[in-house]
């Protein structure tokens, strides 16, 4: 049997050869273009006159250039011990609670000033009074609503993520249930409550946010259908948005334990990962309207 070190650092090799192989600088639109001719006929329309395509701003090259130098500021050494490290505690815990203890693993998704666009704010107006983001891993994306909304709550399945939430300042409930019933009770628990609705609500059936984020998991719950349709419950009547992130090409498991552990979902949403990602949208968009 290999050992961990021999492990990781091949893991470490293949690493070094993805990063020797990208292409530099980043190309602006390499990621983020849109093909027309993938769309189907019955539904092309109404999705490009909705579509808005972001591009590589400011904000996401900055990301990308703080993990590029993040790597190279550490040295070969410390990041074969933490690859080490890295593949010796998945053994006993998730992917996600490694990443967090580890501070590795940090995501972006987009950008406050891409955030302003698709929400139509102008970026510093505390819009949205309470948001509610699930799934919030580390807070690096959740961050970047700070400037739009005034109070925001957060939900993670992962005890080290909730603690790495808490570090940056959110309010962070530790739960896999983002139902009102579930999400009322903990709130008023710990009385947050109160701070976040004053007096407005007594029952967990008025438990609605102006913003309900989810991002990077559809793909890594047990239910994704409800969870859609437990989101839709949460938002305010007529004026409420959500914003969701999926990934694609879509390849859904659920994480049980250990890394190498993984469950197969319970609910199946209409995507697979050989889709274009232009297909993909339509399908989430046609066979969910519950939500879109």
């Amino acid at each position: 049997m290999r050992s961990y070190a021999r492990l990781a650092l091949e893991q470490y090799e293949r690493e070094e050869n993805i990063r020797e192989t990208r292409p530099s600088p980043l190309p602006k639109k390499r990621y983020y273009k849109m093909k027309e001719s993938n769309f189907s006929v019955k539904n092309k329309e109404e999705i490009i006159q909705k579509f808005k395509e972001l591009y590589c701003d400011e904000a996401t090259v900055e990301f990308v250039n703080f993990c590029e130098e993040t790597i190279q500021n550490k040295g070969d050494f410390t990041l074969v011990c933490q690859t080490i490290l890295h593949s010796v505690l998945g053994n006993c815990y998730s992917l996600t609670d490694t990443n967090a203890m580890l501070h590795r693993g940090q995501m972006f998704v987009l950008s406050s000033a891409q955030l302003s666009q698709l929400l139509a704010t102008d970026g510093n107006d505390k819009k949205y009074k309470n948001q509610l983001d699930i799934g919030a891993g580390d807070g690096n994306v959740t961050k970047q609503f700070l400037p739009i909304c005034k109070n925001i709550v957060t939900t993670e399945v992962s005890t080290y993520m909730v603690k790495r939430l808490k570090e940056k300042g959110f309010l962070s409930l530790q739960t896999a249930d983002v139902s009102q019933d579930s999400l009322y009770k903990t709130l008023l628990q710990h009385n947050h409550i109160n701070i976040l609705f004053g007096d407005t609500i007594s029952h967990y059936t008025e438990l609605q946010f102006d913003l309900v984020t989810c991002f990077n998991v559809l793909d890594r719950c047990r239910t994704p259908l409800t969870l859609l349709k437990q989101i839709k419950s949460l938002l305010k009547v007529n004026t409420g948005r959500a914003v969701l992130a999926v990934v694609f090409p879509f390849d859904p498991f659920v994480e049980n334990g250990p890394m190498w552990s993984r469950d197969e979902p319970e609910e199946k949403l209409p995507l697979h990962h050989k889709m274009k990602w232009e297909n993909s949208v339509e399908n989430i968009k046609c066979r969910n309207s519950m939500l879109i």
